[in-house]
C-alpha cells in the first residue's frame, strides 16, 4: 500500500540524527543486511517483515515516537508519525480498520504452502532482530 511508503519520514530521522554522534548498532547494521540480501535474493520474504513492521508500528507507533523522543531527545521519529496516512486525528477505530483492511489484503495473496511457511519462519526472525535492536537501544 503506498500509503505506507514511509521513505520521506526514515530521511527525516536519518538527517535529524546526521548532526548527533549517534551510531547505528549492530544489531541495526545485522538486520539493514538482512533485509537487503532478502531483497536481492528471495523478495518475497520481505512481506514478512513489512507485516512485523508495519502491524507493529500501527498497534504501537505512538508508545514507541514516545520512547524513542525519550531516549533521543529531538526530532527523530517521524517514522512513527502516520497522519498522512489516517489524518492528524486519527483514532485506534481508524488504525484497526486500516490495519484489518492491510492484514486481509496480505492474507488473499496466493501463496504455496512452502511460500507460507517461509515466510512464517522468517517473521519470527524479523520479530528476533527487531528485538535485538530495541535491546541494543537499552544498553
Amino acid at each position: 500500500d503506498e500509503k505506507l511508503n514511509r521513505t520521506q519520514s526514515i530521511e527525516k530521522d536519518l538527517e535529524s540524527f546526521a548532526s548527533s554522534d549517534a551510531k547505528p548498532s549492530q544489531a541495526g547494521v545485522d538486520y539493514a543486511n538482512h533485509l537487503h540480501d532478502l531483497s536481492n535474493n528471495i523478495p518475497l520474504l520481505l512481506v514478512a517483515h513489512a507485516y512485523v513492521r508495519y502491524m507493529g508500528d500501527l498497534s504501537g507507533g505512538r508508545m514507541l515516537k514516545k520512547f524513542i523522543d525519550q531516549l533521543f531527545p529531538g526530532s527523530h521519529s517521524f517514522f512513527y508519525e502516520f497522519n498522512e496516512l489516517l489524518g492528524e486525528n486519527a483514532n485506534g477505530a481508524k488504525f484497526v480498520d486500516y490495519k484489518n483492511e492491510w492484514k486481509n489484503n496480505l492474507d488473499s495473496l496466493e501463496l504455496t504452502e512452502n511460500d507460507r511457511l517461509a515466510l512464517i519462519n522468517e517473521a519470527k526472525k524479523a520479530f528476533e532482530m527487531t528485538g535485538k535492536i530495541f535491546m541494543s537501544a537499552m544498553n
